[in-house]
């Protein structure tokens, strides 16, 4: 699964690493986690699958399979595995709802300006430039569900040429140095 944006995927590891993340400042976390961010990493993922194994991958935009309305589940028994479904659920399993869980909508981190969080958001999308290779759609084994979105940041990294973080060590560098820099305005 691709998630975007990719600075609600940042906040989700927040609130998922702390213990009580309203009590834990978002800063202290992004500035001194340990936590290599590897999680946020789907597109290195699938170039790990693809050239480490002989699968075949299917890579999921995950914004564009929420606005066709499809649960996460279905959409994989159905449309990856093909199982049989009915509409956009698996067959038998009509008119129940799906189980979600591990969800906080709008819980974003107190007292971070937006402006902070958009900033990170360019740098984990810039982050991503690494594997336009792999969106370019040459590789039989990928399967690319959802594409639209990957396409828009597959044109951006044209724009940007070779200026983003090459690794993800300077990716969290930068995020970091973007909270240093907006600390005193939190």
């Amino acid at each position: 699964m691709y998630r975007s944006p990719k600075i609600k995927h940042l906040v989700s590891m927040w609130h998922q690493n702390c213990d009580k993340p309203t009590d834990d400042k978002f800063y202290e976390w992004i500035t001194s986690t340990h936590n290599t961010l590897g999680p946020m990493d789907s597109l290195g993922m699938v170039e790990m699958f693809l050239n480490e194994t002989d699968w075949n991958v299917a890579l999921v935009n995950l914004e564009g399979l929420k606005k066709d309305d499809w649960d996460v589940s279905s959409f994989v028994a159905c449309e990856i595995l093909g199982e049989e479904c009915k509409g956009k659920v698996l067959k038998g399993l009509q008119g129940s709802k799906p189980i979600v869980t591990n969800v906080r909508n709008g819980q974003r981190p107190p007292n971070v300006p937006n402006k902070t969080l958009d900033e990170m958001d360019v740098v984990l999308n810039q982050f991503d430039c690494n594997y336009m290779h792999i969106l370019r759609g040459d590789n039989p084994r990928l399967s690319i569900f959802y594409p639209q979105g990957l396409q828009q940041l597959l044109n951006a990294c044209l724009e940007i040429e070779d200026r983003y973080p090459k690794s993800r060590d300077a990716m969290k560098e930068r995020i970091k140095e973007i909270a240093y820099n907006s600390e005193k305005l939190w």
